[in-house]
């Protein structure tokens, strides 16, 4: 919503892009004719993303996120130096509050924004590649179905396939490759991250069995977009159902933020069926009753 002091009018324009979801504790700088909002709190979980604003196109940005961005928080402050570098500071990340200092350099920023119209180009060439027979040379079976992928992507993005087709694996010198265990949605899914680095629709459901592909594949990238997805999915009905999949594939901020939520909710969570489940996982059951009597004293 736009307000104008002049008028004393509220207009509400249409913009292009993708908003973030409805926060709160989150921060906004005006930077130009940009604003800069980050982190906050969706009443699941503390984003740690950067929407961007830009009020002279009305077009909303969500820049990638950077190797070193700052974890997920809220109520923290910004403030803006000169007029190239944001500084962050603080901050409660849902179990306690943070002194981290992290500077978000503006002109890279832009300088990397210049790039995206070509970025965007070899995404989209990239994903025309996902399952195309054309200079295909591998196919991949997956539930009776197949695929058709490219050595040379694979290799290039996955280890796990790269010692696949360049050993004396049986499978780096046969034509078609079966793929037991995992569906062929989420098996499609991981494809379209290894081709293009990104994922265009994902439900909870697939996103689990993506977490485990991962952890499989050993694609750390693609494991840590899983886990910040399922992170902000977290619900009474299944917390436990996810914690059991964070501490299967070695999830370990999903299991921890799991078990954050189960002791603040223990009381509606023991009462759900999959709450039962967890007695067939004794090992986390412990751990979850170790974490119960360590709340308790505090």
């Amino acid at each position: 919503h736009v307000f104008d002091p002049t008028k004393l009018m509220w207009a509400q324009p249409e913009i292009q892009g993708t908003p973030p979801p409805g926060l709160r504790g989150h921060t906004a700088n005006l930077i130009g004719h940009k604003i800069f909002l980050f982190g906050g709190y969706d009443g699941k979980g503390r984003s740690n993303d950067l929407y961007i604003l830009d009020t002279a196109l009305m077009r909303w940005i969500h820049p990638a996120e950077s190797e070193n961005a700052p974890t997920g928080r809220q109520r923290h402050s910004a403030s803006l130096i000169g007029s190239k570098k944001l500084y962050i500071f603080g901050g409660f990340d849902g179990n306690k509050w943070l002194n981290d200092l992290h500077v978000l350099d503006i002109g890279r920023l832009e300088e990397d924004a210049l790039n995206d119209v070509a970025v965007r180009n070899l995404i989209d060439n990239m994903r025309k590649l996902v399952n195309n027979s054309e200079f295909s040379d591998i196919t991949i079976v997956v539930e009776n179905r197949e695929i058709h992928a490219h050595k040379a992507i694979l290799v290039a993005q996955c280890e796990h396939f790269r010692a696949m087709f360049t050993t004396q694996m049986k499978e780096s010198f046969e034509s078609k490759v079966i793929i037991p265990e995992w569906s062929y949605n989420s098996f499609m899914a991981m494809l379209e991250f290894l081709y293009t680095g990104r994922i265009t629709d994902l439900s909870t459901d697939i996103t689990g069995e993506l977490l485990g592909l991962a952890d499989h594949y050993t694609l750390d990238g693609l494991k840590q977009l899983c886990e910040n997805i399922l992170i902000h999915s977290v619900e009474i009905d299944n917390v436990c159902n996810l914690l059991k999949q964070a501490d299967q594939y070695q999830a370990t901020d999903l299991k921890n933020h799991c078990l954050t939520y189960l002791i603040k909710n223990f009381d509606a969570v023991s009462k759900t069926t999959s709450f039962e489940d967890l007695k067939e996982k004794p090992s986390l059951l412990l751990e979850v009753t170790k974490q119960m009597a360590s709340a308790n004293h505090k």
